[in-house]
């Protein structure tokens, strides 16, 4: 089975809340005006945040475990 992994950069990350806004699973939020990742389990795999990023700081894929 593979586990779904959200990659952020946080040196990227420019703070603007569109991956947050567009999270369909509520997995993501902003503290200290960047991302994080607040549950891992609410992940829909939809791969919006990624898609929104401007900066391209976040990265979704799954790991082969």
């Amino acid at each position: 089975m593979a586990a779904i992994i959200i990659a952020i950069d946080r040196d990227l990350c420019s703070g603007d809340g569109l991956c947050v806004e567009n999270c369909t699973g509520r997995a993501l939020a902003m503290k200290d005006n960047k991302v994080v990742i607040l549950d891992l389990e609410r992940c829909s795999e939809c791969y919006y945040c990624e898609s929104v990023c401007s900066s391209g700081a976040i990265r979704v894929y799954r790991e082969e475990e």
